[in-house]
């Protein structure tokens, strides 16, 4: 978080930001441009005539006492709930039942499982929400002329955002035209809490267990829940063929884009173990179990021979975690020890090379999200397209070989077939190049620029 700078008596207000100070075009401009889906009845605080209610009086003086503006975490809901879903969520929350004006609040929904409440200091301060975005670098990029929503004076708002639990999709911004205050709604990923910041007096209600639902992400228990039913005791997921030289930030931009990833956008939040290879796997212990990831590598006999005395990493009880690994599709560079809080199991992350899906392994619970299958036809007619192509056919020539690699890549709207082009040493196939065939399109793989080139029609 970034602290929050105060400029009194000035006509210019200035709000700083990580890199600077910016000014907020519009900020104190009521009717801005932005959206909002009002409360159920007109919203608190923009009618200074009525008297506000005791509990919000109360708060205010709290909010004073404590920041500078008031913010609370009620929880966790579904990317796709509807308005009146969200304020009856908000009404059976211990925060909704605490705060019941909260019910009156005016509504901002963008992408998002996490919802807040943002309460300004008294009648004088209105509340803005831009769009955010993460940059390559991994720093944020806020849209400052093109505000979401902003409130009327003294207008509480109820904000739904965050697909992942590492950024967030918004920024906040209060001012009463004399100060300001900047801040982003966040969570702690140690204590499941609000995530402090300078001048934010955090009201949320919390459960004895630290979070605001008093339980886990909903769709990480579903999902523990079918791990338990299948009888396994970890969970295995396949999330795509990444870029070897991906750094960090690319790899939880592919996971966040990966049909998986934004099934399970809680996996945004887990950390990544990155080994050499090109294949991204998600593992997910039960509550109680831990994940251990050691390198693993193969004799000259073609055995396994695995480091335990040098993990990895080892996650915190409950902790999924995601691995890259792979060079090769044969072998797999990394063993995997998942506790189950009382036994453990011991396996790799690996494809099937019939059919592209994970290779079946007691114990655990496959949850990947697979594309539908092509058919042999399909997969060969796009073969026999990418060796008319005069690159290919001049390396094909030189000893190297195409394969179709079981995978998909969404490009321009279209769902293509993945080939990769390489080389065989030993049983062991290292990809080279990377092509992708929609119908009568064909692409190569830019890996510099991160981009699919068209390389014309067949």
């Amino acid at each position: 978080m970034k602290r929050n700078h105060w400029l009194f008596g000035t006509a210019i207000l200035l709000i700083c930001f990580l890199s600077g100070c910016v000014e907020l075009p519009g900020i104190n401009t009521p009717d801005s441009g932005g959206s909002k889906i009002p409360g159920n009845s007109s919203a608190v605080g923009t009618d200074t005539s009525t008297q506000e209610s005791s509990d919000l009086a109360l708060l205010r003086e709290e909010i004073n006492q404590n920041g500078n503006i008031g913010a609370a975490f009620i929880g966790y809901v579904d990317s796709e709930s509807t308005e009146e879903e969200l304020y009856s969520y908000l009404a059976a929350s211990e925060t909704g039942q605490k705060y019941p004006f909260l019910s009156e609040a005016a509504l901002v929904m963008e992408e998002g499982q996490e919802l807040y409440a943002i309460v300004p200091p008294n009648e004088n301060w209105t509340v803005t929400v831009y769009p955010s975005k993460v940059t390559e670098d991994g720093t944020y990029e806020d849209i400052l002329n093109q505000p979401i929503y902003t409130g009327d004076s003294g207008e509480i708002l109820l904000v739904r955002c965050n697909l992942s639990e590492i950024y967030s999709n918004v920024l906040i911004a209060s001012t009463d035209s004399y100060a300001a205050i900047s801040f982003r709604l966040t969570l702690s990923m140690e204590s499941g809490r609000m995530a402090k910041a300078d001048g934010v007096y955090d009201f949320s209600v919390y459960a004895e267990s630290g979070s605001g639902m008093g339980s886990e992400n909903p769709d990480l228990a579903l999902l523990r829940e079918e791990i338990g039913s299948s009888g396994s005791a970890a969970g295995l997921a396949f999330i795509g063929y990444v870029d070897s030289q991906s750094t960090e930030a690319d790899l939880y931009r592919y996971l966040a884009d990966s049909k998986t990833g934004q099934n399970y956008p809680f996996l945004s939040n887990a950390p990544v173990v990155m080994t050499e290879g090109q294949e991204l796997y998600a593992i997910v212990p039960n509550e109680a179990g831990t994940v251990t990831v050691y390198p693993s590598g193969v004799t000259e006999n073609g055995e396994y021979a695995d480091d335990k005395s040098s993990p990895l990493y080892t996650g915190a009880p409950g902790e999924a975690v995601v691995v890259m690994c792979n060079l090769s599709e044969i072998y797999s560079n990394v063993l995997i020890t998942a506790t189950d809080g009382g036994g453990a199991i011991d396996f790799r992350p690996a494809l099937s090379m019939e059919n592209g899906h994970l290779a079946e392994t007691p114990g655990v619970y496959d949850f990947s999200v697979y594309e539908a299958p092509f058919d042999e036809y399909a997969v060969e007619t796009a073969a026999e397209l990418l060796r008319e192509i005069d690159e290919i056919k001049e390396a094909m020539e030189q000893g190297m070989e195409l394969l179709y690699t079981g995978d998909t890549q969404i490009i321009e709207g279209r769902t293509c077939l993945l080939f990769a082009l390489g080389t065989d040493w030993d049983g062991q196939f290292f990809r080279e190049r990377y092509y992708a065939v929609c119908g009568n399109h064909v692409y190569a793989y830019d890996a510099v620029y991160d981009y699919w080139t068209p390389l014309g029609m067949g």
